[in-house]
């Protein structure tokens, strides 16, 4: 997670968004979900509102099975 101040935008983990819905189910979203592990600073701009949600990107070959051991 990572916050633009500048530009009023969130960025998540890719994960929040693949599983949305089940995030929309458990906890109102991925910004509710998520306030409970901000620190109060982050807590308070994510409260403010005007947060545009974008997302990071995700590495795909960490699932990748040729790495197992």
């Amino acid at each position: 997670m990572r916050i633009d101040n500048e530009r009023k935008v969130i960025y998540l983990s890719q994960i929040l968004k693949f599983d949305k819905k089940h995030f929309d189910a458990f906890a109102g979203g991925a910004l509710p979900f998520i306030k409970r592990y901000l620190n109060a600073s982050e807590r308070n701009i994510v409260e403010t509102g005007g947060l545009k949600i974008d997302y990071l990107g995700y590495d795909w070959s960490a699932n990748d099975s040729k790495y197992a051991r």
